[in-house]
């Protein structure tokens, strides 16, 4: 026989042995933890997705007590080497852990710490449930479980309406609580995004109609707006948007916003309705008002009379007479 023979025979009769993935080890148990008990079960239940994911569940009954007893850490190594009873196989060396991290439980005091668990501000009923669950854990509540969460969401959630709700509802389930109370906060959420939307576009109208009524007194101190023609510009001015001028939108619909005035140079309204352009026009105005106001009193002035009182020192008696005024004698 050749040796090509001999070598296939050999890998044919070959036995593959176990093949493991190389998977990072959970974090060694935490013996601080203020909830050892609850932290033992989370880490065995980390382990235990370890050992499928890496195939070290396929492992020799050595290998998985070895792997074990290095992953959970050198502290709780320690206290298992004190441990009484049998701790030679895997299965020994799980219930001896078990058994020291489990304490006894006060039934009572554990009800009484799930029925005070209520709803928190921002909870969502999803969230709650599962602390719930948490905390049934220590209660024994057995076969009742589900029922009890279901009434402690009935009597804690956070929603007045939806406990109205579900009060109501008879043969209530958990399924069907669950059920209810995400729809109550789906259109919860729904109703704080529409409020939150109304009250933008409330606010940028009252800023519009701030500006609108400031400019309206502007007009009204500076003595632009009289009569019949006036009033008539006020009005019109109230509906008109101050970015564009128009009177068919609002000024956060305007496509003015985006635009740049050509007389400041400003982004978000046209030059003819510039701020600075109509405030540099009434400043203008009034000035040439005050100034035709002042020529036309110094005009009046000159054709008045003046009289004049001349005090003489030898006689009581004052003499009064007129002074020119314009050219004549008075």
């Amino acid at each position: 026989m050749s040796n090509d023979g001999v070598e296939q025979q050999v890998v044919a009769g070959a036995v593959p042995g176990p093949s493991y993935v190389q998977l990072a080890p959970p974090v060694p148990l935490n013996l601080g933890a203020s909830d050892l008990y609850t932290e033992y079960n989370l880490w065995k239940d980390s382990y235990n997705f370890f050992e499928i994911a890496s195939g070290t569940i396929n492992a020799q009954d050595p290998v998985r007590r070895a792997t074990l007893l290095h992953c959970i850490g050198g502290p709780t190594q320690r206290i298992f080497a004190n441990l009484p009873g049998d701790k030679n196989t895997y299965a020994q060396t799980v219930a001896a852990l078990d058994a020291y991290f489990t304490p006894r439980r006060n039934v009572v005091l554990e009800r009484h710490k799930f029925r005070q668990r209520a709803q928190c501000q921002d909870e969502t009923v999803d969230a709650f449930v599962n602390a719930l669950r948490e905390l049934a854990k220590s209660c024994n509540f057995g076969a009742l479980e589900n029922d009890m969460i279901r009434d402690q969401i009935v009597e804690k959630c956070n929603i007045r309406k939806l406990r109205d709700k579900l009060l109501q509802e008879e043969g209530l389930s958990l399924d069907k609580a669950l059920s209810t109370a995400r729809a109550f906060e789906a259109a919860q959420a729904e109703s704080k995004i529409f409020t939150e939307s109304i009250g933008h576009k409330t606010r940028d109208n009252q800023v519009n109609f701030i500006r609108k009524t400031s400019r309206a007194e502007f007009r009204q101190k500076a003595g632009t707006t009289g009569g019949r023609k006036g009033s008539q510009e006020q009005a019109n001015s109230d509906t008109q948007c101050h970015r564009c001028g128009m009177d068919t939108h609002t000024a956060n619909d305007c496509g003015a916003e985006a635009a740049t005035c050509l007389f400041c140079h400003k982004t978000g309204h046209y030059a003819r309705m510039c701020f600075k352009k109509k405030n540099k026009a009434q400043a203008e105005k009034h000035k040439d008002q005050s100034n035709n106001r002042k020529r036309t009193k110094e005009k009046t002035n000159l054709g008045k009379p003046v009289r004049a009182v001349v005090q003489d020192d030898s006689d009581s008696e004052s003499d009064e007479f007129g002074l020119p005024a314009n050219g004549g004698i008075v």
